[in-house]
């Protein structure tokens, strides 16, 4: 899986999405995706469905790569969120770009570590989601049934490149069954998965969890750092 670090405007715009207390300085940091990139064989039927569909138009073109953005996003945005929703949500900062790249002769992907396994589109309410899928039966591809996640409402199917798509809804969320602080503290399963935990524990990765008062001490420590290096400069001078 190729990743790119993309330097853009709109990163000024999305500094409240940067880890303040975490280990890389806040000027440093990832703000959040730019944008999604589908590689295809051909990307006609795929760019239909986008423009047709599910509301993107194309904006640009360069050589074997197409770009489609949300058409009319705020107006979109009005009217399926809340004020409140759209604030906590930072909706108009959100990425809504989709770049086609077209290449025929390149080997198919296979599924592994380390690979994307579907894009996720969200929706805000199970109604809309149902919405979208009819929309997408009526093109005549092939539709899952709604599947409960747990923590969202799921419905997947094919675009025309064959790549998986996912249409998921915002609620419940993530806090249906922990708190905030909470969130990112411990392994939870949905229902199904339980009987599983003890060899799931012992087969997925380790994650170390930094402690945030861990990096508010070590930042402490740096700014002391420089802050006696700046005496000891002044001093010599």
């Amino acid at each position: 899986m190729e990743i790119e670090l993309v330097a853009h405007k709109d990163a000024e715009i999305r500094k409240d999405h940067v880890w303040k207390r975490g280990p890389i300085p806040e000027e440093y940091a990832t703000r959040g995706f730019h944008s999604a990139t589908l590689s295809l064989e051909g990307y006609e039927r795929t760019a239909a469905l986008l423009t047709e569909n599910m509301g993107f138009s194309k904006t640009k073109n360069e050589g074997n790569r197409f770009r489609f953005q949300i058409k009319d996003k705020e107006k979109i945005i009005d009217e399926l969120y809340s004020n409140k929703q759209k604030r906590e949500l930072d909706l108009l900062n959100s990425p809504s770009t989709v770049d086609l790249v077209c290449l025929p002769y390149t080997q198919r992907g296979s599924m592994g570590v380390g690979t994307v396994h579907h894009i996720a589109w969200r929706t805000p309410t199970d109604a809309s989601q149902l919405d979208m899928r009819k929309k997408i039966v009526n093109t005549g591809l092939d539709a899952t049934p709604v599947i409960d996640r747990t923590y969202f409402h799921s419905v997947y199917f094919r675009e025309p490149g064959g790549i998986l798509f996912e249409i998921a809804t915002d609620p419940p969320g993530f806090m249906v069954d922990q708190k905030e602080e909470e969130l990112g503290q411990k392994l939870l399963l949905p229902e199904w998965l339980e009987p599983d935990r003890k060899y799931l524990e012992k087969v997925l990765p380790k994650i170390s969890t930094p402690s945030l008062d861990k990096f508010s001490s070590s930042t402490s420590s740096f700014n002391q750092t420089n802050n006696t290096q700046k005496v000891k400069d002044n001093e010599a001078a």
